[in-house]
């Protein structure tokens, strides 16, 4: 597969314009000529810019995209735009500013079912088991599973789907130079090694700011069927996923959580369960979202609930776009 296309390769060097931001690249995504026209011709046509860039600031962003296409290539990764039948028709559909994806692995994982899996960096011993049940059972269904490459539930919902033989996608907070935690190089290795892919809309060696992460949690939620909701505390990063999820219109799935952590009000990690036992009043306030369709959010209690649920999902995807319950100790868990 080519680094980039040629379209691509153009989106880049106008991304790299000074003034020109996600929405104003992703309004490109309609343009029937676009492959036709020229840099000064798209900004003078399409953009409305005629006289805010000369010959030098066009010639300057060519370089700077050549540079990063440099890289890629150094590095065996490629670019895709919306311009490209690889990139998400997920995250296409969700109307989402992500115009550009910088990818390490393979590319065919967003063209399959993918689901986001995401919790707290602290889960309780109960959740890890159940980040990693729920995994296990729905990579076996034949989907993909999208994290986040954090330590706690993200990390877990990666090595079980490695270890159940699927296929993980990793979207980054940054660009693909660099592993955070650095921690996880390791894992970073398994996911590309075992058939899966790391994405980032962030260039190499681009700034890493605090709103990087909101947005890599958004991203998770577009490019997938739904949102698996393991365990998170009110607030929680989680919830940022959780309620993207929910905008794009699509479910957010809640697992329920064992009689012990509730009992020990594990609230630092079992807060989601809120989600499932509160009015829609309350759940407008813990995911700050101004309105949303509460039939999206889908408990799953325990064992029994998988099958209607994987039902369910398939027929979105279709439209749209059992592990030993033996446990150590006591943890009185149905997954």
């Amino acid at each position: 597969m080519k680094t980039v296309s040629t379209d691509t390769q153009k989106l880049l060097a106008i991304k790299f314009l000074k003034g020109i931001g996600e929405k104003t690249i992703s309004s490109l995504s309609t343009m029937r000529d676009f492959s036709e026209m020229s840099i000064q011709d798209i900004l003078k046509l399409s953009l409305n810019k005629k006289d805010n860039y000369s010959i030098t600031d066009i010639n300057e962003a060519l370089e700077m995209a050549q540079q990063q296409i440099n890289i890629a290539e150094q590095n065996g990764h490629v670019i895709i735009s919306f311009f490209d039948d690889s990139y998400s028709l997920n995250l296409k559909n969700a109307g989402y500013s992500a115009p550009i994806l910088f990818c390490n692995g393979d590319v065919n994982c967003l063209s399959e079912d993918n689901l986001t899996i995401i919790g707290t960096r602290e889960p309780t011993k109960h959740g890890e088991v159940i980040a990693e049940k729920i995994t296990s059972w729905f990579v076996k269904k034949g989907w993909n599973v999208v994290s986040g490459l954090a330590f706690g539930v993200d990390s877990i919902a990666h090595s079980a789907c490695i270890e159940s033989n699927g296929k993980t996608i990793s979207v980054l907070a940054h660009g693909l130079e660099k592993i955070y935690p650095a921690k996880n190089k390791d894992l970073a290795k398994r996911i590309v090694d075992k058939g899966g892919l790391l994405i980032s809309e962030y260039p190499y060696n681009s700034f890493v700011g605090r709103s990087n992460f909101v947005q890599r949690d958004t991203i998770q939620a577009a490019i997938s069927t739904a949102v698996i909701l393991i365990q998170t505390g009110i607030p929680g990063g989680s919830l940022h996923a959780s309620r993207a999820s929910l905008q794009f219109g699509r479910p957010l799935i809640v697992a329920g959580q064992s009689k012990s952590d509730i009992t020990n009000k594990e609230d630092k990690a079992i807060g989601n369960n809120a989600l499932i036992n509160s009015s829609y009043e309350e759940i407008r306030k813990i995911l700050k979202i101004n309105e949303f369709n509460k039939e999206l959010i889908l408990p799953l209690i325990n064992r029994n609930h998988y099958e209607s649920i994987e039902n369910k999902l398939r027929s979105i995807s279709k439209s749209n776009f059992s592990p030993d319950n033996t446990l150590n100790g006591n943890m009185d868990l149905n997954f």
